[in-house]
């Protein structure tokens, strides 16, 4: 992990200047961290708050008999440790960085009397909340109803950067509650109909915008899914 101050072109993009809170710009630092970096670990205490600025993060539970399922993906624009922040639980979930990524972190330890009195940042914060619980229960109830190869499809658009898509095939069948065998076949499915290309031994993906527009079309996938399941239009 690498803290450093947030750079100016941050502090400047409206995009992020809108979606979140004033306090974060004033309070915080700009925190760079590699693929598959582990952010927060599931069961411990939250004391940071992390206000993604690029790529995107994926938040798995563990069960007590070690299986594991994502609950979500993170994009540009949202927020880590908010809920844990309000509830005062223990981090809900293991969150790694899928590829390099750049995000604000805010010391809410340090500056929780500040926050909690701040309404610009309880106004932002409630309604990012509103939004993960409308979120959360539409693609839990579409995720007990959509097949396999479903999941499949929308975890490789979510993955996939720079047109490649590149992940373990057990760590796949895990997160998204399915068997190595289903996302196999799924993946070779995939491949036969000319959505990916093989390198190798394993599957992965090399294809233009208009391969993976025509994938989404098939599944009838969206911009903002979340992991494994297609949301609600």
């Amino acid at each position: 992990m690498k803290n450093q101050p947030i750079p100016k072109s941050y502090r400047e993009n409206q995009k992020f200047r809108q979606a979140f809170p004033d306090k974060v710009f004033e309070l915080g630092t700009m925190l760079t961290l590699a693929p598959r970096e582990c952010i927060t670990y599931q069961g411990y205490p939250v004391d940071t708050m992390y206000y993604l600025l690029s790529s995107i993060v994926k938040s798995y539970s563990t069960s007590k008999d070690g299986k594991t399922m994502i609950y979500a993906f993170l994009k540009p624009g949202e927020t880590l440790g908010d809920i844990e922040f309000f509830t005062n639980c223990e981090t809900l979930g293991t969150t790694l960085a899928v590829t390099t990524v750049e995000c604000i972190v805010l010391d809410v330890v340090k500056y929780r009397d500040r926050l909690m009195n701040d309404v610009n940042f309880l106004q932002n914060s409630i309604a990012n909340l509103g939004l993960k619980l409308v979120k959360s229960a539409r693609n839990h109830t579409i995720n007990l109803l959509q097949p396999v190869h479903v999941r499949v499809a929308s975890y490789v658009i979510t993955v996939a950067q720079d047109g490649i898509f590149q992940s373990s095939i057990t760590d796949m069948a895990e997160l998204i509650g399915a068997s190595y065998r289903h996302v196999w076949r799924a993946l070779q499915g995939f491949c036969a109909d000319g959505f990916l290309e093989k390198s190798g031994n394993m599957p992965t993906g090399s294809w233009t915008r208009t391969i993976w527009n025509d994938l989404r079309r098939r599944y009838t996938l969206y911009e903002n899914h979340q992991p494994g399941v297609p949301p609600c239009q």
